[in-house]
């Protein structure tokens, strides 16, 4: 039973990362230290939302624990700080706590399954089978969950609100669109199905409470700002393919007239005004070895051209494009790939 001085409930009230387990585990230090009996934990049922929330406390109260009953001698500078701590806190004697973590350690391990510390759907699953006879169960009943039918009807329900929530079905059209700039099919029922696996992924949860604290606007600036700076990341390596091929242009020269021909330089600068990037697989740059042949060797103008040596005379300038590409290619190509990436998840 509680304490006179104590409230019957206490309740915490804490934002993701700031303390909730300690302060869990402090508080189940505080009732089994402040007994007598041993076995106190016995009578203690503490619940939790997730299979790694329950392992995470089991594992911070047998670390406490085995901290607090390490010799006094033997403590590190650490340990010896959580033992003042804990004294503290507790307001027991330190020599107290270290007897008394001795004797629970003992008894919780020699009866763990009595240390419960539990999701609460385990701990339902506990209670039905208990009184299993009671409830006309069979004894070795086992419970699934059909996470597959769920995400259907979650799906389902979701396409069922467009035309009826304003913000939803604006959200679902943008989606739509986007879907058709990509050339994908308008209809991303299965998209979404696929997507919500996610949603039952426990790591996926503290991501999910992040958010969504975020509204629709948040969203909606996110992508912007997104969008704004691919545009400046592909303007800028896009300007300097132009300004290449309109320099080659503007000295009547074709991709004939350089090394390479049709596979060389002038392809090379075509395909970078034109935005048509595709980098060949394990590759950071969309030239050949044998275009970084010519240029590493200023190898320009085609020895069969009549304009060979018009092509060379440019020759530095258009070192100086390749170069200043490939440069910005290592730098923002990854980045930007990135945010093409983020964007097709944001709407």
């Amino acid at each position: 039973m509680p304490l006179p001085t104590e409230k019957p409930l206490k309740i915490y009230n804490a934002s993701a990362g700031s303390g909730k387990t300690y302060t869990l585990v402090q508080e189940y230090l505080r009732i089994i230290l402040h007994d007598k009996d041993a076995l106190k934990f016995r009578s203690i049922l503490a619940m939790t939302f997730t299979n790694k929330a329950a392992n995470e406390m089991k594992n911070r109260v047998l670390e406490a624990l085995i901290d607090l009953k390490t010799p006094k001698q033997l403590k590190t500078e650490r340990q010896l700080e959580f033992l003042i701590e804990t004294a503290q806190n507790l307001k027991l004697d330190p020599q107290l706590i270290e007897e008394r973590a001795h004797h629970i350690l003992n008894k919780i391990l020699h009866n763990y399954s009595s240390f419960s510390v539990m999701t609460i759907d385990k701990f339902t699953h506990k209670i039905i089978r208990t009184f299993a006879k009671d409830l006309g169960v069979s004894i070795d009943f086992d419970v699934e969950l059909d996470v597959k039918s769920l995400r259907r009807n979650v799906t389902d329900l979701l396409f069922d609100n467009i035309g009826r929530n304003k913000e939803l079905t604006a959200l679902m059209q943008r989606y739509a669109f986007d879907n058709l700039k990509d050339d994908k099919s308008w209809n991303f029922a299965n998209q979404l199905f696929e997507f919500s696996d996610l949603i039952f992924k426990e790591d996926a949860i503290k991501s999910i409470g992040l958010l969504k604290k975020l509204t629709e606007k948040d969203f909606s600036d996110i992508k912007n700002e997104i969008i704004k700076k691919n545009s400046i990341i592909e303007n800028k390596i896009k300007t300097m393919g132009i300004e290449a091929r309109d320099l080659i242009k503007s000295k009547g020269l074709v991709a004939d007239d350089f090394q390479g021909k049709s596979k060389g330089i002038v392809s090379y600068f075509e395909r970078i005004a034109s935005w048509k990037i595709t980098f060949p697989k394990n590759k950071k740059t969309l030239a050949s070895d044998s275009l970084i042949k010519y240029v590493k060797n200023d190898m320009w103008g085609h020895k069969e051209s009549p304009n060979k040596a018009t092509a060379d005379s440019i020759g530095d300038l258009l070192a100086n494009y390749f170069y200043q590409i490939e440069t910005a290619f290592e730098n923002d190509y990854a980045q930007l790939k990135l945010n093409q990436e983020i964007l097709k998840n944001i709407n």
